[in-house]
């Protein structure tokens, strides 16, 4: 078993030194931090598996940590440690999102108990809220995530959007080549996704062989670029058949940003719309849906955005 990643978030540089040196005689792999600002952006560009956040800190104490955390990782677990164990402390600390609460001075054997327990806390809540087969986040975890970033881009006034995709003729590939390659297809597309996406993103498998995937802080041109990257990347997926077979697939996408006053309901059903202009299209390409009931945009819009950028060679 690989080692958990652990990131502990104190301003005290000594408290993190000790705390690395524990963690690191424990097994664990440990990066720190000493500015909550940075956490953030640290936790996009790793994976980590469990935090450790001191509450009293200058500029962003963990208390406001802990919800900026939830706001985009809502199964991480959070693990505070602070010297300030009173009562009313830890209740508030648990109502903002911590999964657990230990008081300093730590006690290594404590500590390593408790990360533990936090650990296997959330990897059940992970458990309740995961589709079995490709690992994705399930149907119902889509939708209770998705009116969290609703009312987020809501209140701050930021950028979401959403793309929901469908792999083409997807039944007449179980017909062709039986249900457990089809079972693989739709884990090999499930795992192409993962590694397109930033760990702040929500991909879930919304039913069958259709996917969607929440971005958080991300304009319908971005979530263009990047629904353009994951039919580019399926399209070029090889798979194994049998009697040494192979075949190739594609995916439609639709693609819907929030507006001001949009549902967490009507976003999916503009995305959903998008889509289903893809697949009328002819398949295999990206459509977007612009305001709440006019679909627009095709293949060529998105290949010049792309292109731009720098993903298709004209």
């Amino acid at each position: 078993m690989k080692p958990r990643h652990l990131l502990v978030v104190d301003d005290d540089e000594a408290v993190c030194q000790v705390m690395a040196i524990m963690l690191t005689d424990r097994g664990y792999e440990v990066v720190t931090e000493t500015d909550a600002r940075n956490v953030m952006g640290i936790l996009r560009e790793g994976e980590f598996d469990v935090v450790l956040v001191d509450i009293v800190m200058p500029e962003l104490d963990g208390l406001a940590l802990i919800e900026k955390i939830r706001e985009h990782f809502n199964i991480l677990p959070i693990l505070v440690v602070t010297g300030y164990g009173s009562a009313e402390l830890t209740l508030d600390a648990m109502r903002r999102g911590a999964t657990d609460f230990v008081t300093k001075p730590v006690d290594s054997t404590l500590l390593d108990l408790r990360i533990r327990q936090s650990f296997d806390l959330e990897e059940t809540r992970r458990m309740a809220n995961t589709d079995g087969l490709t690992g994705l986040y399930n149907h119902r975890y889509l939708q209770e995530r998705l009116k969290q970033e609703v009312e987020r881009a809501e209140r701050y006034t930021r950028p979401l959007s959403v793309v929901m995709g469908d792999i083409d003729h997807f039944k007449n590939f179980n017909d062709t080549f039986g249900h457990p390659r089809g079972d693989k297809l739709l884990i090999a597309v499930s795992t192409t996704l993962r590694q397109l996406s930033r760990a702040s993103d929500v991909l879930a498998r919304y039913g069958g062989e259709e996917f969607t995937m929440i971005l958080p802080e991300t304009t319908a041109e971005e979530a263009l670029v990047l629904a353009e990257r994951v039919r580019q990347c399926v399209a070029a997926l090889v798979l194994d058949t049998r009697d040494g077979q192979t075949a190739r697939v594609t995916v439609s996408l639709g693609i819907a940003s929030h507006v001001t006053g949009c549902s967490s309901e009507r976003l999916i059903e503009n995305a959903d719309a998008a889509l289903y202009k893809a697949k009328r299209a002819g398949r295999n390409r990206v459509c977007l849906a612009s305001g709440e009931d006019d679909i627009e945009g095709n293949g060529d819009t998105v290949d010049r955005l792309a292109t731009r950028d720098g993903l298709i060679t004209p």
